[in-house]
């Protein structure tokens, strides 16, 4: 048991090590001009996915790591405000599902804002298909709906993006 355990180390390790030096060479490459930036990191992205280092359904490196969840929180805590007081006439429960449907809004839009901007900020770098976007977007809004709870706190919220968990608490 504990053989296999060191032989999959090992084996990371070597994964690393091959990704590093083909990004190191394709860097190279692009330095000399024989490829384009987009050719490098759509390359770079294959080898990582290939190596097992990323996850087919991650874009590392468009945005900072914590760029993503903040937008999806902001979007999220925007919304339940705005949906809460949108939904004030109807009384506390109008306030309460007001909340939740503009924190569900508000959190897929600030997923989608998130890979816009990532087209933007680094536009050779390889990215999501619109259907992919819509449905990060569409999780994103689901989860942030369902956590809304009915004393109108966004509670403990998990996203997973770019391989990494964002954690966040809000109380509106």
């Amino acid at each position: 048991m504990a053989e296999n355990i060191f032989e999959t180390i090992e084996n990371e390790k070597q994964a690393k090590i091959a990704f590093e030096s083909l990004k190191s060479d394709g860097y190279r490459l692009l330095q000399e001009g024989k490829i384009d930036a987009k050719t490098y990191y759509a390359k770079s992205r294959d080898a990582g996915i290939e190596l097992g280092l990323i996850d087919p359904k991650d874009y590392p490196g468009r945005l900072p790591g914590f760029a993503e969840g903040f937008l999806e929180v902001v979007g999220g805590v925007g919304g339940a405000i705005v949906g809460g007081i949108a939904g004030a006439p109807a009384g506390p429960a109008g306030v309460i599902a007001g909340a939740g449907l503009g924190a569900g809004i508000g959190s897929g839009s600030g997923s989608l804002a998130a890979d816009f901007l990532g087209d933007l900020l680094a536009p050779d770098m390889p990215a999501p298909s619109a259907g992919e976007r819509i449905k990060d977007a569409a999780g994103t809004g689901a989860v942030f709906d369902v956590t809304t709870d009915a004393s109108g706190n966004v509670t403990t919220v998990v996203v997973q993006n770019g391989g990494e968990d964002y954690l966040a608490t809000e109380t509106l």
